[in-house]
């Protein structure tokens, strides 16, 4: 299994902070093959995605969609699965329950960002951050933002993330 570790500040990341080499695309099955239900997946792709986190050092899912939730006990069935791409909208909490060993990527909706106060923004990092429940194996992201998005917006994403670090950070550390 791999390890993660946070970057610290003015750091160049490294292997062991990487979590992903391969990162497969299945909900593109579900969308253009017309596979609709957790048999199907478990039936089509879960043995190939199985071979392949054998054979590969480092394995990764990345699973577009709001239902990532829905294929926790499947992906929980892999012989290894280092890395989650979450779609926006899964139950962080229920995936972690079945992957406690796997790096979560929370993805964000750049669509629903736009019309979001910073506030919010930061209550929803928060809130996903938090129902991981592992932040060394937590990472925020949010591509596709457009220039709809404003200044405040993305400050709100980077200021959150930085001061969930130092949160856990230090708390890590004063449990030494």
């Amino acid at each position: 299994m791999m390890t993660t570790r946070p970057v610290p500040a003015g750091e160049r990341p490294t292997a062991d902070m990487l979590p992903v080499d391969i990162v497969l695309h299945p909900s593109w099955w579900y969308a253009h093959a017309g596979f609709t239900f957790d048999e199907d997946y478990e039936r089509f792709l879960l043995p190939i995605d199985a071979e392949w986190s054998r054979r590969h050092p480092v394995f990764g899912i990345h699973h577009c969609g709001k239902d990532p939730h829905r294929f926790a006990a499947s992906y929980a069935k892999l012989p290894r699965l280092d890395f989650l791409d979450l779609g926006w909208g899964g139950d962080v909490a229920l995936l972690r329950c079945h992957l406690p060993h796997t790096f979560f990527n929370l993805r964000l909706d750049p669509v629903t960002i736009v019309g979001q106060t910073p506030a919010e923004i930061r209550a929803i990092i928060t809130r996903l951050v938090r129902e991981s429940a592992n932040p060394w194996l937590t990472g925020v992201c949010c591509i596709n933002l457009d220039s709809r998005a404003t200044d405040a917006q993305i400050d709100a994403i980077f200021e959150t993330v930085a001061e969930l670090r130092r949160e856990y950070t230090a708390a890590a550390a004063a449990a030494l």
